[in-house]
C-alpha cells in the first residue's frame, strides 16, 4: 500500500492513529499550525505560520514511532548540513526540533519553505508528458542533485511525489520550475539504521538494485530513481509496479522496458541512467547535459510540427498572398455582366508547365480556321471580277456557278456568301 506522500508501508500494518494537531496548535512555541496538507506513512504534512518571521511554512510532523529512533540523528551535524543546503531545486530546509512532549508525544518535525503547487505525481494522474517538458523537467531536477552529490548528500527517495512544480515568479511563463522536497528526510532516518515494521528508506517503486538488496547507496541510486521517474512522465506507466515487495525486487531480475516510440536519444540515456550497476551509470551533471540537449531539440521539433487545422489555415493564407495569375476562363468569367461575389480565384503558378501543352493542342484548330476563311476571301474576289469584268452581256442566262465545298467552321460564311453573289 503506498500512503499518499508516496512512502510505501507495510499492507498488514494500518496507519499510525497518532492524532493530527489541530489548527492553531503553537509548535515549539513558534510555529503555528493551520490544515493538513498530506498524510505519509512516516508523517504528517501540515501549513503553519512562522510566528517569529511572519512568513508561511510546511511542517513535516514525524510519527510518535519515528521519535525514538530520529533522537539519535538530532544530536548529529546532519540536520545542520541539510539546512545549508540552498539551491533554486530544493525546497529549503528552515528548522527542525522536536515537538512539546505533553501534547504531541515528543514527535520530531521539520519546518520547510512552503511551495504552492502539485506534485509531479498529480501531474502524473494525468496522463504522460510531452518529449520537451520531461527533458526540461529532469535537466532541473539532474542539475539539482549534481549539487547536493557535491555537498556530500545523497537523497534517497526521488520520487513524483516528492517533486514540487511551482510557475515562476510573475506567471508569464508555461514552464514548471521543479523543487526536490524531503530532501535528506530519508538520510537522517536511515542514518538510524531504522528498521520498524512496515518502514522503508525509499519508495518501493524506484529503490535502486543497491537500495533494494542493502548495499551501500551513492549518487548513483539517485540518478536510477530519476531515470524511472523520467520514464514514468514519458509512459505514464510507473516501471515496477506492483507491491512493495514484487517492485522491490523486479529490477534485481531485468532492466526497465523503454517503449519504442521513444527516440534514440531517449533510449540510450534511459538505458545508461538505470542499469543494474551504479558504476554503469552516468553521473547527475552528465544526465543534466544529455537532458537539455533533448530538451532543446525536442522544442525545436515541436515547433516545427504544424497541426493539421493550421496546415490548411497556412495554406489558404499562403495562396491567397501569391501573385495572381489568371487564366483565360477565369478572365472571360470576370468579364461577364452580373458577375459578383464567388471564391477568388485559385492562384497558378508562374513555372506551371500546363499552359505549353494547351498551347500545342490549339495551335491546329486555329491553322485550320485561318485557311478556311483565306479560301472564303478568294472565292469572293473571283465572284465579284466574273460578274463585272465582260463587256458585252452573254446571250442567254448562265447557269448558276457551282463553288467548292468549304468545310470547317468557314463553311457557313462562304454559303451566305454565295447566296449574296447569286443575288
Amino acid at each position: 500500500m503506498r500512503a499518499r506522500d508516496g512512502t510505501d508501508v507495510d499492507e498488514t500494518r494500518p496507519l499510525s492513529t497518532a492524532p493530527v494537531p489541530g489548527p492553531g496548535t503553537l509548535l515549539a512555541g513558534r510555529y503555528e499550525l493551520h490544515h493538513v496538507l498530506g498524510r505519509g506513512g512516516m508523517a504528517d504534512v501540515m501549513q503553519a505560520t512562522d510566528t517569529s518571521l511572519g512568513r508561511e511554512v510546511a511542517i513535516k510532523l514525524f510519527r510518535p514511532e519515528v521519535a525514538a529512533a530520529a533522537e539519535h540523528t538530532r544530536s548529529t551535524g546532519e540536520i545542520r548540513a541539510l539546512a545549508r543546503l540552498h539551491h533554486p531545486g530544493l525546497v529549503t530546509l528552515f528548522d527542525a526540533g522536536t515537538a512539546n512532549a505533553d501534547t504531541l508525544d515528543a514527535r520530531p518535525f521539520l519546518v520547510m519553505e512552503l511551495v504552492t503547487g502539485p506534485t509531479l505525481a498529480d501531474l502524473l494522474r494525468e496522463g504522460p508528458l510531452p518529449s520537451a517538458a520531461v527533458a526540461d523537467l529532469g535537466g532541473q531536477l539532474a542539475d539539482t542533485l549534481v549539487y547536493v552529490h557535491a555537498n556530500g548528500i545523497v537523497h534517497r527517495d526521488v520520487k513524483p511525489a516528492n517533486i514540487l512544480l511551482a510557475r515562476p515568479a510573475g506567471g508569464a511563463s508555461r514552464r514548471w520550475a521543479a523543487k526536490l522536497t524531503d530532501f535528506g528526510v530519508a538520510r537522517l532516518i536511515d542514518s538510524t539504521r531504522l528498521t520498524l515494521a512496515g518502514m522503508t528508506v525509499g519508495t518501493a517503486n524506484y529503490l535502486s538494485p543497491e537500495q533494494a538488496t542493502g548495499q551501500d547507496v551513492g549518487p548513483g541510486s539517485d540518478v536510477y530513481a530519476l531515470g524511472l521517474v523520467l520514464l514514468e512522465c514519458l509512459t505514464g506507466e510507473v516501471v515496477f509496479p506492483g507491491s512493495a515487495m514484487a517492485a522491490a525486487t523486479a529490477r534485481l531480475h531485468r532492466d526497465p522496458e523503454i517503449p519504442a516510440f521513444l527516440d534514440d536519444r531517449w533510449h540510450v540515456l534511459l538505458a545508461d541512467m538505470t542499469r543494474r550497476e551504479p558504476s554503469g551509470r552516468p553521473g547527475a551533471a552528465a544526465a543534466a547535459a544529455a537532458l537539455r540537449e533533448i530538451a532543446t531539440l525536442s522544442a525545436v521539433a515541436a515547433d516545427r510540427e504544424v497541426p493539421a487545422a493550421h496546415g490548411a489555415a497556412a495554406t489558404r493564407e499562403t495562396t491567397a498572398a501569391m501573385p495572381e495569375t489568371i487564366t483565360m476562363r477565369e478572365t472571360r468569367a470576370r468579364g461577364r455582366p452580373g458577375r459578383t461575389g464567388g471564391p477568388a480565384p485559385t492562384a497558378v503558378l508562374p513555372a506551371s508547365p500546363e499552359p505549353a501543352p494547351r498551347a500545342r493542342r490549339r495551335r491546329p484548330a486555329v491553322v485550320a480556321f485561318v485557311t478556311a476563311a483565306a479560301c472564303a476571301i478568294l472565292v469572293v474576289a473571283v465572284l465579284l471580277i466574273s460578274r463585272s469584268g465582260g463587256a458585252a452581256p452573254a446571250p442567254s442566262r448562265a447557269p448558276a456557278p457551282s463553288y467548292p465545298g468549304v468545310s470547317g467552321s468557314a463553311g457557313p460564311l462562304v454559303t451566305q456568301l454565295e447566296r449574296l453573289v447569286d443575288g
